[in-house]
């Protein structure tokens, strides 16, 4: 019962949000979304657009394109932060409500968040920028809508997996993107980046060219510029007012080194960057058990998000480093010094 008056109540909340792809004018309260129902049946359609098990909004319009969607979880609680998370899958697969994300919906939302899940055109209909376009466009209707979802627009936490935390780091570096949709880097408060390795796409394509050929090239081309203005790492300067980042990586070489080196960079500017080592995780199960009580990566954001220090906040690595035999550990330094 208490999941069906919740339900209830955001559908009074958001209508107007729900259908204006459908050509209603509501105005701005819930008497006036009333007023735009002709019939029974339009109510009924519109409810259709809340799932009944966790009474989440799914498939709002930001935009034209069939992709141009995103699923909002509320909070019960007014004024409460937003977290826009933008899902993984090398920038030409993946969805907003893949099982995995709609756990992450349903735990942020019962934490006293509200969660915004977003889709982006994928390659390889279109390559770069289109991808950090449509994320910039969801963000700034996510943005203006919010307290509609008892979100806080001064208080917006983005987080992205895989390929989604390249264009979380993107955005929350590269300035044009938010102010081309009346944003700027100045709403985004925190950042989250769950094992990317696109934080230097040149890096990539140095050290792995068949790597950059298969995944990357189809997403960005090949052209020196055009890589270096979508690698996060390459637009970090001081001065920009850019938000404090939290970056969880697993045990893998590329997203490790990505990470400390996107962190490293961020200090030097004197922006604040903490890092985390996901022992024991997969570059699926970081993102597939985010949400649960006994994830500890879960933990680390919610201490991130409260402003509570993540314990850990050491070069990525550092860690795995001290268990180290001297001989190994020699080595290993040699290595990562190349």
């Amino acid at each position: 019962m208490k999941e069906v008056a919740l339900g209830a109540v955001v559908l009074l909340m958001v209508i107007g949000s729900a259908l204006a792809q459908d050509g209603f004018i509501v105005g701005g309260g819930a008497d006036s979304a009333l007023s735009g129902w002709s019939d029974i049946g339009q109510m009924q359609e519109a409810s259709a657009k809340l799932s009944c098990s966790d009474s989440h909004i799914q498939d709002l319009s930001y935009g034209s394109h069939e992709l141009h969607k995103l699923d909002v979880y509320p909070s019960a609680t007014e004024n409460s932060p937003v977290i826009f998370f933008i899902h993984g899958g090398a920038w030409r697969t993946g969805d907003k409500s893949a099982p995995a994300h709609q756990q992450k919906g349903q735990y942020y939302s019962s934490q006293g968040y509200v969660f915004v899940s977003v889709n982006y055109r994928l390659s390889p209909e279109v390559q770069h920028p289109a991808h950090i376009q449509d994320v910039a466009a969801a963000f700034s209707y996510m943005k203006q809508n919010c307290r509609q979802w008892n979100g806080d627009p001064a208080a917006i936490y983005v987080m992205g997996h895989s390929a989604g935390a390249h264009l979380a780091a993107l955005l929350s570096t590269n300035e044009t993107y938010l102010e081309a949709e009346g944003a700027s880097l100045s709403d985004i408060s925190k950042t989250v980046l769950l094992d990317g390795a696109g934080y230097d796409i040149p890096l990539v394509k140095e050290m792995n060219e068949n790597s950059f050929s298969r995944t990357y090239a189809p997403a960005f081309g090949t052209e020196d510029s055009v890589l270096i203005e979508a690698s996060p790492i390459h637009n970090v300067e001081e001065g920009k007012g850019i938000a404090s980042f939290l970056i969880i990586h697993i045990d893998r070489e590329m997203s490790r080194r990505q990470s400390g080196n996107l962190a490293n960079k961020l200090r030097e500017c004197g922006y604040v960057a903490t890092v985390r080592e996901a022992e024991g995780k997969t570059h699926e199960s970081l993102s597939k058990e985010l949400g649960q009580d006994s994830d500890i990566p879960t933990q680390w954001t919610l201490k991130f998000f409260s402003g509570t220090n993540v314990e850990g906040s050491r070069k990525a690595g550092s860690r795995r480093r001290v268990r180290r035999k001297k001989g190994q550990r020699r080595k290993y330094y040699r290595k990562m010094a190349r």
